[in-house]
């Protein structure tokens, strides 16, 4: 009886033993990297972009449109280590100014953003990041 209760005991260790080694087989390569979803769906986002970074604000500084949210509208993918749209156009971010208060050549500074936009919008998908309220600057 005794053989027979080692026996089960060591078929149980071993099918323990297969099943994790299994599951580490199996386990996602962004896993393996330490990488977290939002990463490992779009590895070739540059730093210093996060997916989680706020494009649009609502009102008390809550992140109403994330990028995450932006690249999956745009159908965004990783070729040849560029992000592009799902018309393969190359993506690009924009980061306005801010400021907590303007500077006296604020309007000029508008105006070559304006037209540092419209030049990228002629070749890129942008993507244009609005200030975070909640940053004083």
């Amino acid at each position: 009886m005794k053989i027979y209760q080692r026996l089960g005991f060591a078929v149980v260790l071993l099918s323990l033993s297969l099943l994790l080694v299994t599951v580490a087989a199996v386990r996602p390569q962004s896993a393996k990297k330490g990488l977290n979803a939002n990463q490992a769906r779009f590895p070739c986002l540059q730093p210093p972009i996060k997916p989680d970074d706020g494009v649009t604000f609502g009102r008390g500084g809550k992140s109403k449109v994330t990028v995450k949210d932006k690249l999956i509208e745009l159908k965004a993918t990783c070729r040849k280590g560029n992000l592009v749209d799902g018309k393969r156009r190359e993506i690009r971010f924009f980061k306005n100014e801010c400021w907590g208060n303007p500077p006296a050549d604020y309007l000029d500074i508008l105006r070559k953003q304006r037209e540092e936009i419209a030049q990228l919008k002629k070749k890129y998908t942008v993507i244009e990041m609005t200030c975070d309220p909640r940053v004083m600057l």
